[in-house]
């Protein structure tokens, strides 16, 4: 029995809250389900029991837990149960007529919110007619007993899972016709390279010659595995490693067994995540927020140990994001059994934890990514569930005490999520998603089940298939096959018919037996090799018809075979043909015979003998017409033969009027009737098709698809899917008999309809396949299908093609070993000779990204924050002020296709064929950001290290801003003046705003009218999808992921005064931000940065005391040279010094000085005017974001008053050392 999986979902997560049932009843006779609710509590003895009306009846445990007992009164013993795991129960008696029945044992593990069970056992219960009592102590138990009609006892039993249901084998998608996932289409399976292997498939499974496949069937020299998916989108595929053979999913030869291969359709997974609770946990440096956000929300709890914090997650969330920062201190993050999450991101040095035999629900789970290798460890017997998306990138994988005895395998389940994993370390798990994909060397040990599955980079896969009976043993299927079954030989010649074994319509090389052959009546054994044997049949000099039959020893299934063949002293004797259908071919006949010693003499023979012709193959239904009229002179001819059509013609020439009486011993036999002798010869034409036209099967047409990656017209996006038909064709006019032909044309020309027919031939396959042409020609297939040679339609109908790339593709028609055969050799029948068609081919295109994504839209303050080492705090928490140039805005816009696969090619196109790409406003804060665009560019990242491997727009701006609000408008005195808003896009602020900004990628309509977006409006994420006003297939609005991060900020100074003969005043300055509602101070900025050089600063002087008496010189007044940054939002190192300190020379005075922080401010056009007093240096610091409308008259540099001997009140001037002042 297959080994049974305890962890796989069928419905959602039920969590049954028990009542206390003591006792329940139920007639002995009847069929009963007796069920209860249990907790797992080693160490602790719970039962439950049942007694029998009546006096003499022993108690029966009907199940107990702990020790088993031998007694014939205890039946089904559990010691298994984990502690604190809720059970429940189900144990279904069959009565049996009051006999000894099968009674079963069902258990289900609650906390993994399934409804599939475990079969744990089975015995023979007896009991008596009457009342039963069943009876149990422990609580919560919820113990109920059900009588059942026997007739309705199929609805108790509880659905099973087993691993032969869904992972019965080591890959394979499932089946969907019919089903929920219907219109999930073929399912797809792509290896990129015989770099990925697949083993572990059972070992009937590979046994069953049914599930291997010859590719070069004539002589065996490729093989590959059949596995369950229906298509591939990549021919590498096929050399990928499944089982030490190719992988061959359906496309590569059908042979109707398919659906058998997958596995069955899993149930879908609806869960409803209602929890609106938001988590953010992040461990670095500071203050570890982990500590407020448990000890305050109930959300959590933690426990930090020093190196590491624990942090378990207590209840259902909206979203948890998980930062670790320090790389010398692991957050571990655990979660109660049974949770739902319905955002999960961790990252960094940190570690998820998942709990034995527990479950949990997540919507999109993202693991890793960045930093120190995140861990993920998984106990015995986890299950996560996902209905949406798990990645799990840069992750180590430990799967905790996996060696023992009893561990299960964890599953990671969603049948309508994507999976994406992306690591080096070993993951025992078993995996089933919509789609997944591998692009490092993981090793699986497991098995995997997807609708569409990729792999490349390496993958490992070790399938654990401890159970053989997933796939039923089968004994092979032979025919045995004679070959010629007729022919005509000299008398002095000895033929050699091949008999054969076949299996599945080739050569079974596996085959080593014997088959009892007769020749003329006289039987012998004949071992047979590998599936081969040749025979040996002569006339010992005499002119007869030899019989053969032949019948495979120890197979009385195996239908039975003869021939029958001539030996004669004269003959026409020709070589057998091989011919092209419709074109002409010269032949020549000799007439010969046996001499006295044996040895093949000519005869001179003249004259035309009757030709006669029978189809050998089609045997029935053939047609095509013969022209051969051969004319003998001196014992040969040589004349033209013309077969209209394919197949296997036998022709017979005779001539019963030739006289041989003049030679000696005459041989020829005179007929009796007649009194004429005959002259006879056979040979065999062999015609095969000239090449195949590859033609258009509905919509989109071919005819018309003849654009490429340099113009002409498009045709269908990428992952979109098209169909062709492809026919074989009589040869036409002066076309060439070898090499490849372009068939695109000869649509309307005739067929060889015989090619169809006749399935007693081993059955070619007619193999469709592709490469690039543009716009980097490559040989690598592209898609690579196979039919059958033989059908009924007279056509190969191939649907479901698609390309996942873009350009033009060369498709090419031809047999499947086409460029395996020696056209030129010796060929033997007409099987090798069809592989001789010439491959027909076209060119198909132009493909085009299905869609395209925003992939990056990330925003740094400081261009070294980028970089992947940087560590937090970063420049300004990141958020930059409104109008300052962010040090880095990095973009990146993907291709994909409509499956979701990056598009590589792309940027190989003309430029006039890609995709423009401009900026799009957000609605309300119109023409706000400032993006270089016209910097970006189409560029080939597929050997990338960062990014987005493939073709992409890219661009890597240093001068990208989100600017003040009026920030091109002057003002009535010639200034920019700008008004206060924001913040923007900033969490942590709560009147913050949102935006829209993002890009407007657009297609070149009058160069290139592809469709920017191939979705459907209810699949696209274009923002203008719904707008009537703008077609989004054409101009495909897309939001950044990530919005700018930006705030209203000033510098401030402080006016400030002091004695005018103090050494120097301290000046407060801070750097400020709007929150919404006031400005406050930016503690995040440590990076804004002034200079106070004479240079860097306007002066004015606002007053000079009258009574200064020091004479009419202008003041030295002036602030203390400095050039430094604010240090959390503030400074403390700006100084003004007075006149001259020295009491005698002191200088009361008030003057403004102003920081300069840009090219423009009012001031500064104030000191070009005449009187102003406004003196400026021509020199500043580049800062014109913490500018400000300080006086009305626009955005201004900021500036301070400085009092230089300050009055208290009306009466004195205060002069130096005393205390109390500002600035002192």
């Amino acid at each position: 029995m297959a080994k049974l999986f305890r962890c796989l979902p069928l419905l959602l997560l039920l969590f049954v809250q028990g009542v206390f049932a003591a006792q329940c009843k139920f007639q002995g006779q009847k069929y009963a389900v007796i069920e209860f609710n249990v907790v797992g509590s080693p160490g602790e003895f719970q039962s439950v029991t049942l007694e029998e009306s009546g006096s003499g009846y022993d108690k029966k445990y009907l199940w107990y837990t702990e020790q088993a007992s031998s007694s014939s009164d205890y039946l089904f013993n559990e010691p298994s149960l984990k502690s604190g795991v809720p059970y429940k129960v189900r144990i279904i008696r069959d009565p049996g007529n009051n006999i000894p029945t099968s009674t079963r044992y069902y258990r289900r593990n609650l906390n993994l919110g399934t409804n599939s069970w475990v079969l744990v056992d089975e015995m023979m219960l007896e009991l008596k007619s009457g009342n039963v009592t069943a009876s149990t102590a422990i609580e919560q138990s919820a113990l109920s007993c059900t009588e059942v009609e026997e007739e309705d006892i199929d609805e108790y039993i509880p659905p099973i899972f087993d691993q032969c249901s869904y992972f019965p084998q080591a890959i394979q998608s499932w089946k969907t016709t019919g089903t929920d996932y219907e219109s999930y289409g073929p399912s797809v399976f792509n290896a990129n390279s015989t770099a990925e292997s697949i083993s572990g498939w059972s070992e009937n499974y590979v046994k069953d010659s049914r599930n291997i496949y010859n590719y070069e069937a004539w002589d065996g020299s490729k093989t590959a595995l059949r596995i369950g998916f229906d298509t591939t989108n990549n021919t590498n595929t096929y050399g990928a490693s499944c089982e030490g053979l190719g992988c061959a999913p359906a496309s590569l030869n059908d042979d109707g067994l398919y659906e058998s291969r997958k596995a069955e359709p899993p149930e879908p997974l609806n869960v409803t995540f209602d929890s609106t609770q938001t988590l953010e946990i992040k461990v670095d440096t500071y203050q570890p927020d982990y500590v407020a956000s448990c000890s305050s929300s109930g959300l959590c709890s933690y426990q930090d140990m020093g190196n590491t914090v624990e942090v378990v997650i207590l209840q259902n969330l909206k979203s948890l994001t998980v930062q670790g920062l320090r790389d010398d201190k692991k957050v571990i993050v655990r979660f109660v059994s049974g949770i739902k999450i319905e955002n999960l991101n961790i990252s960094g040095n940190s570690r998820a934890y998942f709990n034995e035999s527990s479950g949990y629900l997540f919507s999109t789970a993202s693991i890793g990514g960045w930093g120190t290798s995140t861990d993920i460890y998984l106990e015995s017997d986890v299950f996560i569930g996902v209905t949406s998306s798990f990645n799990a990138s840069s992750v180590v994988f430990s799967t905790v005490s996996a060696s023992s005895g009893d561990y299960i395998k964890p599953t990671i389940y969603g049948p309508a999520a994507s999976l994406y994993i992306k690591t080096d370390s070993v993951l025992q798990a078993h995996l089933l998603a919509k789609s997944m994909n591998f692009d490092s060397a993981i090793t699986i040990e497991g098995s995997i089940t997807a609708h569409f599955l990729n792999m490349w980079g390496g993958v490992n896969v070790i399938g654990d298939m401890q159970d053989s009976d997933c796939w039923e043993e089968t004994e092979e299927e032979y025919t045995l096959v004679l070959s010629p079954t007729t022919d005509v030989a000299l008398i002095c010649e000895e033929l050699t018919p091949t008999l054969s074994v076949m299996s599945n319509g080739s050569i079974a090389t596996d085959f080593n037996g014997s088959a009892t052959v007769t020749i003329d009546g006289v039987s012998q054994s004949v071992d047979i090799n590998n599936g081969v044997v040749n025979l040996s049949v002569s006339s010992g000099g005499q002119s007869q018809t030899i019989s053969v039959s032949a019948s495979l020893n120890g197979y009385s299934d195996v239908d039975s075979v003869s021939g029958s063949y001539q030996f004669v002293p004269y003959k026409f004797a020709v070589d057998d043909q091989y011919v092209i259908a419709n074109k002409s071919l010269s032949v020549t006949a000799k007439t010969l015979a046996c001499n006295n010693e044996g040895s093949v003499v000519d005869v001179g023979y003249s004259g035309s003998p009757t030709i006669s012709s029978s189809w050998v193959a089609p045997a029935s239904g053939a047609v095509g017409n013969l022209s051969y009229s051969p004319v003998f002179s001196d014992g040969q001819s040589t004349d033209d033969l013309i077969l209209e059509d394919s197949g296997q013609m036998e022709i017979t020439l005779e001539d019963s009027s030739f006289d041989c009486s003049e030679l000696e011993n005459c041989p020829f036999e005179v007929d009796e009737t007649t009194g004429t002798q005959a002259l006879k010869g056979k040979f065999t034409v062999y015609s095969r098709p000239w090449t195949f036209a590859i033609c258009s099967s509905g919509s989109p047409s071919l005819d018309t698809a003849t654009g490429d990656s340099n113009g002409g017209n498009g045709f269908i996006a990428a992952g979109e899917t098209f169909a062709a038909k492809v026919v074989p064709i009589r040869y036409i006019g002066d076309g060439s008999i070898s090499g490849e032909i372009e068939s695109g044309s000869f649509c309307s020309e005739s067929i060889t309809s015989n090619f169809f027919s006749d399935s007693s031939l081993a059955s070619n396959n007619i193999v469709l396949s592709s490469s690039v042409a543009t716009p980097v020609q490559s040989d690598d297939v592209v898609f690579q299908v196979e039919q059958p040679r033989v059908n009924t339609d007279k056509e190969y109908s191939f649907t479901a093609l698609s390309w996942e790339d873009v350009g033009s593709l060369k498709v090419m028609a031809a047999t499947a070993n086409h460029s395996a055969v020696n056209c030129s050799s010796t060929l033997l029948n007409l099987e090798t000779w069809y592989e001789c068609t010439q491959q027909g081919y076209r060119n198909i295109g132009r493909f085009y990204p299905a869609y395209f994504v925003i992939t990056e839209s990330d925003w740094w303050v400081n261009k070294d924050d980028a970089e992947v080492t940087a560590m937090e705090p970063y420049t300004q928490d990141n958020i930059a002020y409104l109008s300052q140039a962010f040090g880095l805005a990095k973009f990146e816009v993907v291709p994909y296709s409509l499956n979701d696969s990056v598009i590589k090619n792309y940027s190989h196109f003309k430029d006039s064929l890609q995709a423009g790409i401009s900026l799009l406003d957000d609605e309300t804060f119109v023409e706000r950001l400032e993006v270089n665009v016209t910097d970006g560019e189409w560029q080939d990242n597929s050997a990338g290290e960062s990014g987005t491997q493939g073709s992409r727009w890219y661009l890597e701006d240093d001068e990208a801003k989100f600017l003040r609000n009026n920030n091109n408008t002057v003002n009535s005195h010639g200034n920019r003046e700008t008004t206060v808003d924001g913040p923007f896009n900033v969490s942590d602020d709560s009147l913050s705003k949102y935006t829209g900004f993002g890009f407007i990628v657009s297609a070149n309509v009058s160069e290139n009218p592809d469709p920017i977006d191939s979705r459907n409006q209810d699949n696209s994420d274009c923002l203008n999808k719904a707008d009537t006003e703008s077609d989004y297939s054409q101009h495909c609005h897309l939001s950044f992921i990530e919005q700018p991060q930006a705030r209203y900020g000033r510098m401030v100074m402080s006016d400030v005064g002091g004695t005018s003969t103090q050494e120097k005043i301290n000046v407060p300055l801070k750097v400020q931000y709007w929150d919404g509602l006031r400005f406050v101070t930016n503690t995040d900025d440590s990076g804004s940065r002034y200079h106070s050089d004479n240079d860097y600063v306007c002066t004015q002087s606002v007053w000079v005391d009258v009574n200064y008496t020091g004479g009419s010189d202008s003041s030295n007044a002036s602030l203390v040279p400095i050039d430094t940054n604010v240090a959390s939002g503030i400074s403390t190192e700006l100084f003004a010094k007075p006149h001259n300190a020295d009491n005698n020379n002191s200088r009361r005075e008030q003057i403004r000085y102003w920081l300069r922080m840009g090219t423009d401010s009012p001031q500064y056009q104030e000191s070009k005017q005449s009187g102003s007093g406004i003196l400026c240096g021509e020199q500043y610091i580049d800062q014109p974001w913490l500018q400000y409308n300080w006086r009305g008259l626009g955005d201004e540099d900021p500036s301070a008053v400085v009092t230089f001997g300050v009055y208290r009140g009306n009466d004195r001037i205060i002069f130096r050392g005393e205390s109390g002042l500002i600035g002192q």
